[in-house]
């Protein structure tokens, strides 16, 4: 894990330990509720901002999908995630890559690629089996 470039104060911690104990990615809004609840006094743009501090000195992830609301990630190695359609969850995903994907992307495209996340879309299990229609 890359160093704190800053001080690590109790409610910088308190938002860490937040997304780090989490598996399912919470929202800015989750993760305010979960840290107000050890720290009644905090600010929700207190946590806004440990949030940004946090993903830009690589000590989380900041995943943003499109639908509005950034989902925060504990795990900074390099992963991939499947995000359902029907419910918004979302899981990490570890799949076999061509070692040279980012090379052929480079290639393809006329980037310099430095890093890369794949994300797929569709219905998770419960969904799927719920039968929930897929949106167009």
């Amino acid at each position: 894990m890359p160093r704190p470039a800053h001080r690590l104060t109790p409610q910088r911690r308190a938002v860490l330990e937040a997304i780090q104990g989490s598996h399912n990615h919470p929202t800015a809004a989750q993760i305010y509720a979960q840290v107000k609840a050890q720290h009644p006094r905090v600010a929700f743009g207190t946590v806004y901002k440990a949030l940004d501090l946090l993903s830009r000195t690589g000590q989380i992830l900041q995943l943003e999908f499109g639908d509005g609301a950034s989902r925060y990630d504990g795990r900074v190695d390099r992963h991939d995630h499947a995000i359902c359609t029907g419910c918004g969850r979302l899981v990490d995903l570890d799949p076999q890559l061509p070692k040279d994907l980012a090379v052929r992307a480079s290639r393809a495209s006329g980037f310099v690629i430095n890093q890369h996340m794949i994300q797929f879309f569709g219905l998770c299990p419960d969904c799927s089996q719920a039968g929930v229609a897929r949106p167009a």
